[in-house]
């Protein structure tokens, strides 16, 4: 993992200051937890494939974004959009990282740790209320008051209710502040046909991996599974909820708009991302792809092997060369949307 301090080269940065008595990284029991190895492969995976995708919400971010203003980056992850836009950006702006995972999230605060411009929360799940934190919950007024922008990144399609996670992004932003939100999981009629998106791929990978184990004996073993239609459902169940069913991004825009939010424009872009970035990043997600090959214990209280383990990789690069034979590179569409509070 690697460590990115405060650059002394780009003076801007020093300018930036948060809110007088905020604490940037916060004094709570994630933020000192030892940094997690899922956390680790998370942030490798995919670094040089998937971080092109970010390129047209940073280029928006800085086009609106002025001294002292902060970007809020909503799922961010283990802080890919902070690492694009504080590595080079010599403008005093701040950017506060907000995510429901304490593992990505403490690979972050890592990353950053050095850099006064980056700060950190944590949407903590309220079992009493069955939801998460919101953000006006968690952010300062004082600090939601110089929010500018809001990102949220690959992560949308993840949302089970998008239009309260809109509404409650309107709730916490000023009015004039800019949303921008990026996907390669929204089904878009506008997308190229021979393109992909996460979802069906994902589905894919399952449906070659099936035809594989029902025709070759060396995988036997894993046949009774996939036989067996009630437990394959629940499997299925529980890939969909890691892997979510893409929507149609006209779905989006709907609830976009009735959480108050004016769309100002949608746009699609096509990226060959790496087979083995590709792989490498779906493989960090091998139970979630793959759970019927070796068990789940969250699925069927039955932890898979080593060798299970070690299957479910194999398999799913077997899928990825199946699918693209002789090519290193598979192109996939993200969907883009603007919106303004």
């Amino acid at each position: 993992m690697t460590t990115l301090d405060g650059d002394s080269s780009l003076p801007g940065a020093h300018l930036f200051s948060w809110p007088e008595g905020f604490s940037r990284i916060p004094n709570s029991e994630w933020t000192r937890a030892p940094i997690d190895d899922a956390g680790e492969n998370y942030d490798r995976a995919g670094r040089d494939g998937w971080r092109r995708s970010f390129d047209p919400i940073v280029s928006q971010a800085l086009a609106v974004l002025e001294t002292n203003d902060v970007l809020l980056d909503f799922s961010c992850g283990t802080g890919p959009v902070t690492e694009c836009l504080l590595s080079s950006e010599d403008r005093p702006i701040g950017v506060l990282n907000v995510d429901p995972s304490a593992k990505l999230l403490r690979v972050a605060v890592e990353k950053f740790r050095g850099d006064d411009r980056a700060a950190f929360r944590l949407l903590e799940w309220l079992s009493q209320d069955e939801r998460l934190e919101l953000l006006t919950e968690v952010v300062d007024g004082c600090v939601l008051e110089r929010v500018k922008v809001l990102a949220s990144t690959n992560s949308v399609h993840l949302y089970q209710n998008p239009y309260a996670t809109f509404k409650s992004w309107f709730d916490a932003l000023r009015p004039g502040s800019i949303v921008l939100i990026a996907s390669g999981n929204i089904r878009n009629t506008q997308s190229p046909p021979d393109s992909w998106i996460l979802g069906d791929m994902v589905i894919k990978i399952g449906d070659i991996v099936a035809n594989l184990v029902k025709r070759e004996p060396a995988f036997t073993r894993y046949r009774r599974v996939l036989e067996n239609a009630p437990k394959m459902s629940k499997h299925r169940q529980f890939r969909d909820s890691i892997f979510p069913p893409p929507r149609m991004l006209e779905s989006y825009l709907e609830n976009l708009a009735k959480s108050g939010f004016e769309v100002l424009h949608t746009f699609e872009q096509t990226t060959s991302v790496p087979l083995n970035d590709f792989a490498k990043g779906v493989s960090t997600y091998h139970e979630g792809v793959l759970s019927w090959i070796g068990g789940s214990e969250k699925v069927e209280s039955i932890s898979p092997t080593e060798s299970a383990v070690q299957d479910r990789l194999f398999f799913i690069r077997y899928a990825l060369e199946t699918l693209f034979p002789g090519s290193e590179a598979i192109p996939f569409t993200w969907t883009y949307i603007t919106c303004r509070r």
